[in-house]
């Protein structure tokens, strides 16, 4: 009798880095996180939830009354939401994980504390933000990894069946937050060297 195929749950319990630097950052950029828990997860996407809604509320009454905004999402433009809504929930999941981080610097090249704010800009930056939630959540998806939780199909692949998994992956939109131009620019800020 084969091996029976089974969901392992040897996931990280302690806080560890990840290291967030794509081959077009200018220095090294990594971030301690907490482990990933369901609770933080979930809340992420419920405060995003919200305040899309609010922001869509408020950019169709403006709109109603004649008013344009243009930092507010076009309730009417479906990509334009889940984008916002996307950005603002990688920024609550990196407001709840980032506890510590090295590279991260002003526009002076002066480094910065991980504060909530903090946090919040360096989630503006499309390319780290990215990064963050690949390398954040992997360890879960590996969970799923071959001869781990699906049989394997009769041509040998451990996939659920024919055509599954054969959507394009959707790109992550990051837009700028309301107000976000009045925000000081965070930079990846190049350190001396990495333990």
């Amino acid at each position: 009798m084969g091996v029976r195929p089974m969901l392992r749950l040897g996931l990280k319990t302690e806080p560890h880095w990840l290291d967030l630097l794509p081959t077009r950052a200018p220095g090294a950029v990594r971030v301690k996180v907490r482990p990933l828990t369901t609770a933080e997860y979930e809340a992420a996407k419920i405060h995003a939830g919200r305040a899309v809604r609010r922001l869509a509320e408020e950019a169709a009454e403006r709109r109603m009354l004649g008013q344009v905004e243009t930092a507010l999402p076009d309730p009417d433009d479906e990509a334009a939401v889940l984008g916002l809504s996307q950005a603002y929930f990688l920024t609550g999941l990196a407001q709840a994980a980032i506890v510590e981080w090295e590279g991260v610097g002003d526009a002076d090249g002066n480094e910065l504390p991980p504060t909530r704010a903090n946090v919040a800009r360096l989630m503006q930056v499309p390319f780290i933000a990215e990064a963050f939630a690949t390398a954040y959540t992997a360890p879960y998806e590996g969970m799923f990894a071959e001869g781990n939780a699906l049989p394997p199909s009769p041509d040998g692949t451990s996939v659920p069946g024919p055509g599954a998994g054969t959507a394009e992956a959707a790109p992550t939109p990051v837009p700028s937050a309301p107000g976000a131009d009045a925000v000081q620019t965070v930079t990846a800020a190049p350190i001396a060297s990495m333990p």
